[in-house]
């Protein structure tokens, strides 16, 4: 896995011009859920996403379903054997350009009053509730990317120094919230993070 991830690091290295400007066009798209008030903007994600495979060298398409539009990719070969194959589906969840805007604002990123030391982090239980109702639970050894490989990552980068917190997103699905909800954490032998949602109705 990780001489995939060299790989994919360097062809990007190649490539970061254009793939900067390529991810930069996805963020100034509005971020948007599930809700179906945000159809055009997932709309607008699917057909940018299409598109974009498109250019880099997929046969990507549009389908639309009951639900979202679900977008399809296979990578153009004529090598035979299995080729890459992507699929799309659900909320196309982006953030805006200017990271201040998006997940480090104050109050966005609640942290736990302690830190847990001596756990397996590998796999471990993550649990969410909204409002007393599970809706998320998975295992951190789902995640697309393991921890040592996320850490291995951010390394070529930025030094990191006893004390530093690295937010790794979660792997499933999770549910919108609004204000006046209480969102429950539980990571298996941390204990629970519970926070109420205070803030302006999103609309």
């Amino acid at each position: 896995m990780t001489d995939k991830i060299a790989a994919i690091l360097n062809a990007l290295d190649e490539d970061r011009t254009q793939a900067l400007e390529r991810l930069f066009s996805f963020l100034k798209i509005k971020s948007i859920s599930t809700d179906p008030a945000f159809k055009a903007d997932c709309r607008a994600a699917a057909e940018w996403s299409a598109a974009t495979l498109n250019d880099i060298g997929f046969d990507a398409s549009i389908r639309d379903t009951t639900g979202h539009p679900m977008v399809v990719g296979h990578y153009r070969s004529k090598a035979p054997g299995n080729v890459p194959h992507v699929l799309f589906y659900g909320h196309y969840d982006v953030q805006p350009p200017d990271p201040l805007g998006a997940k480090s604002s104050d109050g966005f990123g609640p942290i736990g009053p302690q830190i847990s030391r001596g756990l397996d982090y590998h796999d471990l239980e993550l649990t969410t509730r909204l409002n007393g109702e599970v809706v998320q639970n998975e295992r951190t050894s789902r995640m697309i990317f393991s921890i040592a490989e996320i850490v291995a990552f951010i390394t070529r980068y930025v030094t990191l120094e006893p004390g530093d917190i690295i937010f790794t997103g979660t792997p499933g699905t999770t549910a919108t919230i609004n204000p006046g909800d209480e969102v429950e954490v539980e990571i298996e032998g941390c204990g629970v993070l519970r926070n109420p949602v205070v803030g302006d109705k999103f609309a």
